[in-house]
């Protein structure tokens, strides 16, 4: 049973189950209810882990799986031909798409509570403690005002045209 009171959390125990389920979720696989419901609880308990919260080393753990898993993904994705290159590129764009929705269900409460101390503009990286920022930091907030899309919000003078 689910206690909301903070308390002793073993940050490995759960980071092992939650690690499945977060691949499992990128890649459209199938996730039990009481796995669903149990990570849920999990990330629940990280985030109000007594004495120390476990947020930002999940937030750490959770970037280096995703980052590695695309960069995986990349590599497969440009191991093929030149002709199926944009119909694989945009397969496995879609199914990642809706696998980050719903992992963003997954992670809601750390995403309403956690998140709140990394604020930031939409295209421009979280700053995260011992992480180097990514490339998209270097460019500065967006510039919003002569945009005309959202995909010239993110990119400025990068790309022009959407892929899929």
């Amino acid at each position: 049973m689910l206690s909301l009171r903070p308390g002793a959390v073993n940050f490995e125990e759960k980071w092992s189950g939650l690690k499945e389920t977060i691949l499992a979720v990128v890649q459209l696989q199938r996730v039990d209810m009481a796995t669903w419901n149990d990570n849920y609880s999990d990330i629940y308990a990280l985030c109000e882990a007594y004495p120390t919260s476990y947020s930002d080393k999940l937030y750490l753990e959770t970037r280096s799986l995703l980052e590695k898993f695309l960069s995986d993904l990349h590599r497969g994705v440009c191991g093929v031909g030149q002709r199926p290159l944009l119909v694989e590129y945009c397969k496995h764009w879609k199914r990642f798409q809706q696998g980050a929705k719903y992992l963003d269900n997954l992670f809601n409460y750390f995403n309403r509570v956690s998140l709140n101390k990394y604020h930031c503009m939409e295209g421009v990286d979280y700053p995260v403690p011992g992480l180097p920022p990514s490339p998209l930091a270097s460019h500065g907030p967006p510039d919003t005002q002569q945009a005309t899309s959202p995909l010239e919000i993110r990119h400025k003078g990068q790309c022009k045209a959407a892929v899929c």
